[in-house]
């Protein structure tokens, strides 16, 4: 990845988890307001899969709850150690992982489960250079959108403050259209793509405070020589 990039995403990160930094135990709150989401991802730069679940208090802004003891969270019956300093669990697997099950556990017992598949999608083989001048069409290597997904494309040039994101969303679709007004405020020169494929197809089981289930796919990056 550029490395200008790079540092805009780890500082995203560090602001969002600056914001939310306060976190309980979820036993101080009432077991069916806690809010659950779940993400399966995937980044083929490192070859490495990781399955996500992050604890809230009654909603996506809620505070952060780290699971008291007595209560848990599994992938693929395999129970996700708590990652400390980002305030969320996190599991690291090997390799591509194509699909796999959520199973938490509150304090009163009471299972939810929750199974996600990955849909991937890469860059096309052909892609090596894109004329700024004019309008292109992006056809990615995949299957076509579902309903809830979403295929984004990062195009970071060599100067500071070129980054621009082109987003596809709509069902049935198998290409993002990028404009020429967009491509021309890129520098002539080489860029990094990066493109990931998103799919949030609904929660099957949660609390009456409801969650969020996602499955991510990042394709290798693509260094592209802008015309």
């Amino acid at each position: 990845m550029n490395r200008k990039l790079n540092v805009i995403w780890v500082m995203t990160l560090i602001i969002l988890n600056m914001t939310s930094c306060k976190r309980e135990d979820s036993d101080t709150v009432n077991q069916d307001t806690i809010w659950t989401r779940y993400e399966l991802f995937y980044d083929d730069n490192e070859s490495k899969s990781y399955a996500r679940a992050t604890f809230r208090f009654s909603n996506a802004a809620g505070t952060k709850l780290e699971l008291s003891e007595g209560a848990e969270v599994r992938f693929n019956d395999e129970l996700i150690p708590w990652n400390n300093g980002l305030a969320y669990y996190e599991m690291e697997l090997p390799g591509f992982q194509s699909s796999g099950t959520f199973t938490y556990t509150d304090l009163e017992g009471n299972d939810y489960t929750n199974s996600i598949a990955v849909p991937t999608v890469n860059f096309p083989a052909s892609l090596d250079s894109v004329p700024r001048n004019e309008a292109f069409e992006l056809v990615w290597d995949g299957t076509a959108l579902g309903s809830g997904e979403a295929v984004s494309v990062w195009v970071d040039g060599a100067l500071e403050g070129d980054e621009h994101l082109f987003v596809e969303s709509s069902q049935g679709a198998s290409s993002i259209v990028m404009a020429s007004d967009d491509l021309l405020l890129l520098p002539e020169g080489n860029a990094s793509w990066i493109m990931e494929r998103s799919a949030s197809p609904g929660i099957q089981e949660a609390t009456s405070a409801d969650g969020i289930l996602i499955a991510r796919y990042r394709c290798a990056d693509r260094s592209v020589y802008m015309e």
